[in-house]
């Protein structure tokens, strides 16, 4: 089992990578548990991770939790990383004064290795972009990173960048990473058209709407989702899992989840598989173009079987079909980024 060169490039994502002990619990809080990721992702043919100085972030460690925990286990010798800016909860004024070089040099001491895509995290809606960019360029020439990145901008937002970055001669943003699955397509309307204009690649997080699309009988309904066991994403035990349901548990979702069930019993194909191989083969990423998919993972298991679904190749036209009516049921209410 290997991952497949004929789907977009995979990532693997470390939002779940950080301490311990900590207030805030990670999946992959050990040295051991995150190096026997790292092993399986390799053995998968994995290359390429993504981090930020943001994960592993707590009240005892402070930010940067993920990318030391990478270093530790050596992860700068096998794989290829991308990190992104460290982004406070207010965004605003995140990239103002020097606030990014100190960032990346953090990012670089954390890591103990190369950066190779710099992401913004998030849009500073305060800070002139001709001084993030400006900053962002000498950092890039001074060795600092290899590639700019952006994530969660809105469309107008990535134009403007983009624009000012050409009329000035600086680095311009190569990849943008965005939420994005079978269930939150809305990107496809404004986003891609100006990503496609300006060259740049789109890499998909969230490619299982949070676990949304791994299917079940208890993501069908509101009243089948309350028994979901506590310690599983949605589960309100937690101020993240009250969030996760804010956005994902509406009855437009739920109804998708049901045809996706049902194609997946007609199948005899898994949801997650189904939801992967329409991600790589049906939807607007393309390989040729250097998009990519972050994957999550919270055991190697789970890893190896999420590699195993692109194996299966393109889906048939039943299976498709289900797709675009999971999306017409449910396109109203997808996430969409405001600025």
């Amino acid at each position: 089992m290997a991952i497949s060169a004929s789907v977009p490039t995979l990532l693997l994502g470390t939002s779940n990578v950080g301490p311990a002990p900590a207030s805030t619990p990670f999946t992959h809080d050990s040295a051991e548990k995150v190096a026997a990721l790292l092993d399986c992702w390799y053995d998968l043919g994995g290359r390429y991770i993504d981090t930020a100085a943001q994960y592993g972030e707590t009240k005892e460690h402070g930010a940067g939790g993920s990318e030391r925990r990478l270093k530790e286990a050596g992860a700068g010798q096998r794989f290829v990383i991308d990190t992104k800016v460290y982004d406070p909860p207010v965004h605003d004024g995140a990239f103002a004064d020097d606030k990014i070089r100190r960032s990346v040099d953090q990012s670089l001491v954390n890591l103990g290795s190369k950066i190779n895509i710099l992401y913004l995290h998030h849009p500073d809606r305060t800070t002139p972009y001709e001084h993030v960019l400006r900053e962002l360029d000498t950092l890039h020439r001074e060795g600092k990173f290899q590639k700019l990145g952006i994530s969660n901008y809105t469309p107008e937002q990535t134009e403007r960048l983009c624009e000012v970055a050409d009329a000035n001669g600086w680095i311009k943003p190569s990849v943008y990473q965005g939420n994005y699955s079978a269930i939150a397509r809305a990107s496809e309307e404004a986003l891609f058209p100006v990503l496609r204009k300006h060259g740049v690649s789109f890499y998909a997080y969230s490619p299982l709407a949070m676990g949304m699309l791994a299917g079940g009988k208890q993501k069908e309904s509101l009243e089948a989702a309350q028994t979901l066991p506590p310690g599983s994403r949605f589960h309100p035990e937690s101020r993240k899992g009250v969030n996760f349901q804010k956005s994902w548990f509406k009855q437009e979702n739920f109804e998708a989840v049901k045809i996706l069930n049902r194609a997946a019993d007609e199948s005899g194909i898994a949801p997650t598989a189904l939801s992967l191989r329409w991600l790589a083969h049906h939807s607007a990423l393309k390989a040729e173009l250097g998009d990519g998919i972050i994957l999550g993972a919270s055991s190697t298991k789970q890893l190896q079987e999420t590699v195993s679904a692109f194996s299966g190749g393109p889906l048939g036209a039943t299976q498709v079909q289900a797709f675009e009516q999971m999306w017409e049921i449910c396109k109203d209410v997808a996430p969409r980024l405001r600025a």
